[in-house]
């Protein structure tokens, strides 16, 4: 079954992440259902990937960047490529996030293309993981 992601969802992860959109889409499905605007624990996680403000990774972050979807994606794969570049994992890089474990699998889904952008792609300014530009 294809994952339905919004063309902005994909155009956010796409600007964001680049090459680590796959994992950004993953746990923002399962974190917020792509939902840049989303609050949830108490207040305290913020954004489309649920960003902890009482103690976690969104400590010291304005609400302006915790609810700015590319930023977000940006600071993960900031996050990605320095655990990577230490010798762990994105498993590891992934640890913050209690969805983990449920991301961790759609990561290859979505790489492989079995997405359904939903809304217009050619607007999103990108094409689908895993298809060419016409689109196959």
């Amino acid at each position: 079954m294809a994952i339905e992601i919004p063309a902005d969802a994909w155009r956010w992860a796409q600007d964001g992440a680049g090459e680590y959109a796959p994992v950004i889409l993953a746990t923002a499905y399962l974190e917020s259902g792509f939902d840049p605007h989303a609050v949830g624990d108490g207040g305290c996680s913020k954004g489309w990937l649920q960003y902890y403000t009482c103690g976690g990774l969104g400590d010291g972050h304005s609400d302006a960047e915790l609810f700015d979807p590319v930023w977000e994606a940006r600071d993960m794969a900031g996050r990605i490529r320095g655990t990577l570049a230490n010798g762990g994992t994105v498993w590891d890089a992934m640890q913050p996030w209690s969805t983990r474990e449920g991301a961790y699998p759609l990561i290859s889904q979505i790489a492989g293309g079995g997405v359904l952008i939903s809304g217009d792609v050619s607007a999103s300014g990108g094409v689908p993981i895993g298809t060419t530009p016409d689109g196959k």
